[in-house]
C-alpha cells in the first residue's frame, strides 16, 4: 500500500513538475514530497472529497490530472485498501520472526527505491547520487531473480512439470511472472533512457510486484474477477430500477428545482443582469440547477445516482420539499411530500440495489474458498475430518493452576480463582469508566476533589487484585497471561498519571488507563471474535471547466462507484464476514470440544 502511494506520489509531482498540476488553488498541491504524500492520502481516505474533484475539475484543465484522479481513486480508495485488509485476514504470521522471505524481501527493496524517484531532489546532491546507486542496485537485483526464474523453469515451453518440487511449466506461462518480467524490462528501460517520459510512467507498474505475491490476494482478485458476470446482472437490474425513478422525478420536478445565483431574485425571467457579491464583486446573474438535477433523463440518472451513494441525499431531498413551481426557486416547505419520492429511492435503490451487490460478491468469493481449499469437491464426511484436523491445531485448552504452597499464597490463590473474582472486577473497571465520563469544563474544585478520591480509590483495588493475583499465581503464572501483563503496564501508566500535576502531560497519560475497558471483550464472545478476525499479523510489515472536462468528471464519479465502491467494498465485507463465519464456527466447536472430554470422563 506504501509502495502504490509513493509511486501515485511520484506520478503527481513528476507531472506537476511539468505544469500539469495546477491544482494547488483548490488547497491541494503537489509541489513537495510532504505536500504530495498529504493530498494522496487526503484523496485516498476520501476527506474532502468533493473538494479534491473540484481541484481536478477546474483547477486543471489537462486530462493527465483526471486520468491520474481516477485511477487513484479507484486503485487507492477501495482496491489497494481492500488487499491491505486481505494482508491483515490471511494469518500471515506463520512465517518465523527472525527471518525474511523473499516477499518481505522484495517488499523493503521496492519500498527503498520509491524515495529514489522523487523529482523535487537536486540531481546533483549526494542523497539523489545514492538514491540513484541503489535504483539501479535492486533494478540488477530484480533482474537475476528473474533470470534466476528462466534457467530453472524455461522461458516458455520450459523442463517437464515435476511433481515433488511442483515447478510450473515455462516461466511466461505464468501472468505472475509476467507480470513480474514487465516490471523488470521497464525498470531497466527507465535506467537506460531517463529522459523518456513515458517510460517513467511505466514504473508504476512496480507494486503489483508485492501485492500478486500473495496466494491470499490472489484468491480476492480472481474473486471480484469471477463476480463480474454476476455483477453485470445487478448493474442491469439496478439500471432498470433507477430509471423507473428517473422517469417519474422528471416528470414530478422538471424546471422547479433550479434557483438564481443572485439570492434574492425568485424567478427565472428576473435572473438577468449582475449583481454584487460578497466579496464585493460584480456577478453575473445565471439560472441552473441547484443539488438535484431533474430537468432531463440523463441529469436526473447523475441526481439518482449521487443519491444511491447516500451523498448529499438529505439537501437534495430539502430542494425537492422547498419547490414552488416550474421556474420558481425552490423556498420554504412547500411539497413535503417530495420526501416520499427520494426516501424511497434510497431504500429500493440504495440499500436494496447495493446489499445485491454485496450478496453476489459474497457468493462468488465463498464459492472460490470452497473451490481453492477442495471443500466443495469434499462429502460431508471429509469436510467433518477436515474441520476437525483444523480444529485440533488452533484449539487452546485451559489449563487449571496448582495451589501454591504456604496458607498466605494459597488463600490469595483461593480468592482470584473464585468464580466470582472476575465479575467483580470487571464491574469495577465499568465503574471506574462511569467515573472517567463524570468529568466536565468548568466544574467545581469539590467534584474534582471527588473524583480524584474516586481515581485513587479504583486504583487502589486494581493495585490489590494485581498483588493477589502475582501472590497467588506467582510471578511466572501471572505474566504468561498477556491480558495480566496489559493489566500491569496500565497499572503502571495510572500511577504515572496521578504522579504527575496537572497540565504537564496527565491527561494524556491518563487517557490509556481506558485501555481496562479491553477487558471486557474477554468475556464477550462476538467482540472476542472480531479482534482475532482483524488482528494485525507481523508479517503486514483553474481555469474555467470545459465540456470535455465536465464529461470527463461525469464518467469518472459513475466508472469509480460502479466498479469500484459497488464491488471492491463488498469485496472487503465479504472477507470480512467469511473470516467471522469461519472463527465463529471454530469456537464453537472449540467449546464443544471443552465440554465433550470432561462429559466422558465424567461418567
Amino acid at each position: 500500500m506504501l509502495a502504490i502511494v509513493a509511486n501515485t506520489v511520484v506520478l503527481a509531482m513528476d507531472r506537476s513538475s511539468r505544469g500539469d498540476g495546477g491544482v494547488e488553488d483548490a488547497g491541494i498541491a503537489f509541489d513537495s514530497f510532504s505536500e504530495s504524500v498529504l493530498a494522496v492520502l487526503q484523496i485516498v481516505t476520501g476527506d474532502d472529497f468533493p473538494l479534491a474533484m473540484s481541484a481536478v475539475a477546474e483547477g486543471s484543465g489537462s486530462g493527465w490530472s483526471i486520468a491520474y484522479f481516477l485511477l487513484l481513486q479507484s486503485f487507492g480508495a477501495y482496491i489497494v485498501i481492500s488487499l491491505f485488509v486481505a494482508v491483515l485476514l490471511a494469518k500471515l504470521a506463520q512465517q518465523t520472526d527472525d527471518s525474511l522471505d523473499e516477499e518481505d524481501f522484495t517488499s523493503l527493496a521496492l519500498a527503498w527505491r520509491e524515495k529514489s524517484l522523487s523529482p523535487e531532489l537536486d540531481p546533483s546532491s549526494q542523497l539523489a547520487v545514492a538514491l540513484q546507486w541503489l535504483n539501479v542496485v535492486f533494478a540488477v537485483l530484480f533482474a537475476l531473480e528473474a533470470a534466476m526464474k528462466v534457467v530453472a523453469l524455461g522461458l516458455w515451453t520450459g523442463p517437464a512439470p515435476n511433481s515433488r518440487l511442483g515447478l510450473p511449466q515455462g516461466y511466461l506461462r505464468n501472468a505472475w511472472n509476467l507480470i513480474d518480467a514487465v516490471a523488470v524490462v521497464f525498470s531497466i528501460a527507465a535506467l537506460a533512457l531517463p529522459s523518456v517520459g513515458a517510460l517513467r510512467v511505466l514504473r508504476a507498474v512496480r507494486p503489483v510486484r508485492v501485492v500478486v505475491r500473495s496466494p491470499e490476494i490472489r484468491i480476492v482478485l480472481r474473486a471480484l474477477l469471477a463476480a463480474l458476470p454476476s455483477i453485470a446482472n445487478v448493474t442491469a437490474l439496478t439500471l432498470l430500477l433507477w430509471t423507473i425513478f428517473a422517469i417519474l422525478g422528471v416528470s414530478l420536478f422538471k424546471g422547479t428545482l433550479s434557483s438564481c445565483t443572485d439570492p434574492s431574485v425568485e424567478t427565472k425571467a428576473a435572473c438577468n443582469g449582475t449583481f454584487t457579491g460578497e466579496d464585493g464583486s460584480v456577478v453575473a446573474r445565471e439560472w441552473g440547477p441547484t443539488a438535484a438535477d431533474f430537468d432531463s433523463y440523463p441529469g436526473a440518472m447523475l441526481t439518482l445516482f449521487q443519491a444511491s451513494t447516500l451523498s448529499a441525499w438529505a439537501e437534495m431531498a430539502r430542494v425537492m420539499m422547498a419547490a414552488r413551481g416550474v421556474d420558481l426557486a425552490p423556498s420554504g416547505n412547500g411539497s413535503p411530500f417530495s420526501l416520499v419520492y427520494m426516501a424511497s429511492f434510497v431504500v429500493v435503490g440504495s440499500w436494496l440495489c447495493l446489499q445485491l451487490f454485496t450478496g453476489v460478491v459474497i457468493d462468488r468469493f465463498s464459492q472460490l474458498r470452497r473451490e481453492l481449499d477442495g471443500s466443495a469437491f469434499q462429502t460431508e464426511k471429509q469436510r467433518r475430518w477436515a474441520n476437525t484436523r483444523k480444529l485440533l491445531r488452533a484449539v487452546n485448552l485451559e489449563v487449571r493452576n496448582d495451589p501454591p504452597a504456604g496458607c498466605l499464597r494459597r488463600a490469595a490463590f483461593n480468592v482470584v480463582e473464585h468464580a466470582w473474582f472476575e465479575p467483580a472486577v470487571l464491574g469495577v473497571i465499568l465503574a471506574n469508566t462511569l467515573a472517567m465520563t463524570l468529568q466536565y469544563y468548568g466544574q467545581s474544585p469539590a467534584w474534582a476533589a471527588a473524583l480524584e478520591t474516586a481515581d485513587w480509590v479504583f486504583l487502589g483495588i486494581f493495585t490489590a487484585e494485581a498483588c493477589l493475583k502475582l501472590l497467588g499465581l506467582g510471578p511466572a503464572v501471572y505474566f504468561k497471561d498477556r491480558w495480566n501483563a496489559f493489566d500491569a503496564a496500565v497499572l503502571v501508566v495510572s500511577y504515572a498519571s496521578l504522579a504527575f500535576p496537572s497540565g504537564t502531560g496527565a491527561p494524556v497519560l491518563r487517557v490509556f488507563r481506558l485501555g481496562r475497558v479491553l477487558r471486557l471483550v474477554r468475556r464477550a464472545r462476538t467482540l472476542h471474535n472480531l479482534f482475532q478476525t482483524l488482528g494485525i499479523m507481523r508479517s503486514c510489515r483553474a481555469a474555467a471547466p470545459t465540456p470535455a472536462g465536465e464529461s470527463l468528471v461525469t464518467l469518472f464519479f459513475v466508472v469509480f462507484m460502479v466498479t469500484v465502491s459497488m464491488s471492491m467494498l463488498q469485496l472487503l465485507i465479504a472477507v470480512v464476514i467469511e473470516t467471522f463465519t469461519e472463527r465463529q464456527e471454530a469456537d464453537a466447536q472449540e467449546e464443544t470440544l471443552e465440554r465433550e472430554p470432561l462429559r466422558v470422563w465424567g461418567r
